[in-house]
């Protein structure tokens, strides 16, 4: 496997009960995200997850309904989210790594959380290598689309 490999992860769950989640629908992503990676690469996750270091290699999206209508709170919003039992729920995940040797994730039926139990509907990893995506011969204008509020850090 080459350096620099992009994984992307999307997660396709039922929740086997009505869930209250959090106002940050992507603490349950990331909490669901940990249930299924491999042993080492959740190890990773975790050391950068504590780290003060402001970049990190992973992102994990919010919870989206069936609909692709994205679960987040806003300032003025005072609702709590419930996801509804036997309803279709997706996130995903991007991961950027240097050199992992084994499958990123370990497919299950069901994952368990404080929360409560999904049951795993689908389950997609796109593998990426930067050589494939960039040639900096044809580099031009990048339009970025956000399909979430996003902060932005004046670093990058």
């Amino acid at each position: 496997m080459t350096e620099n490999t992009i994984y992307v992860i999307r997660v396709t769950f039922t929740p086997l009960n009505d869930i209250v989640i959090p106002v940050f629908s992507s603490k349950f992503s990331y909490t669901m995200l940990r249930e299924l990676l491999a042993e080492e690469l959740k190890k990773f996750i975790d050391e950068k997850h504590s780290s003060r270091e402001p970049l990190k290699p992973y992102r994990v999206s919010v919870v989206f309904n069936a609909k692709g209508k994205a679960l987040y709170k806003t300032a003025r919003s005072k609702r709590i989210f419930v996801l509804k039992r036997g309803e279709l729920y997706w996130f995903t995940s991007t991961m950027i790594l240097d050199s992992f040797q084994a499958y990123p994730v370990i497919p299950k039926s069901n994952i368990k959380t404080k929360l409560g139990e999904v049951e795993l509907v689908d389950l997609k990893v796109m593998v990426k290598y930067f050589e494939d995506l960039i040639s900096c011969d044809h580099i031009g204008n990048l339009r970025i689309l956000f399909l979430t509020p996003t902060l932005l850090s004046a670093k990058l």
